[in-house]
């Protein structure tokens, strides 16, 4: 226990945002990751509109969750926008679609990588950790990426 409390008082916190269009979805999201003290929530939006002009209100997470399919500004066109304007910020797909298409595309936008809907809370942590340290996690085993 000695050991987990030294792991995050050393940490600094890590801003997240999370843009998912369903919204007891996003609640279930921030609330399954509140056992992570190094992780606060610093913006949500329902759409990718709402979450670039939350972006251009000055509000800078370190680590959005973006899901692909939303109304008004999809993930993908999102993502493409972030990556430009707002270089810094790290971005992991976070959807139910397994399709490598999406996949392929939400890359190419700018995420560094792709979780599915049904990913564990440690999943989704490990991946936060990782992008914050400049790697790219690897996906689930049953997760068809190359």
């Amino acid at each position: 226990m000695k050991l987990l409390f030294l792991r995050f008082a050393s940490m600094q916190a890590v801003k997240l945002a999370i843009a998912e269009d369903h919204k007891v979805f996003r609640k279930g999201v921030i609330l399954s990751l509140k056992p992570y003290h190094h992780l606060q929530f610093v913006m949500e939006a329902g759409n990718g509109q709402e979450l670039i002009q939350q972006f251009d209100a000055g509000i800078t997470p370190d680590v959005v969750l973006m899901d692909i399919r939303m109304p008004v500004i999809d993930g993908i066109e999102t993502t493409r926008y972030l990556s430009k304007h707002f270089p810094m910020v790290r971005i992991i797909c976070l959807t139910m679609f397994e399709d490598r298409q999406f996949v392929d595309e939400m890359m190419r936008a700018g995420a560094l990588a792709y979780l599915l809907k049904n990913a564990d809370p440690n999943e989704i942590n490990s991946s936060i950790e990782a992008v914050m340290n400049g790697s790219h996690p690897q996906p689930a085993p049953n997760f068809p990426i190359c």
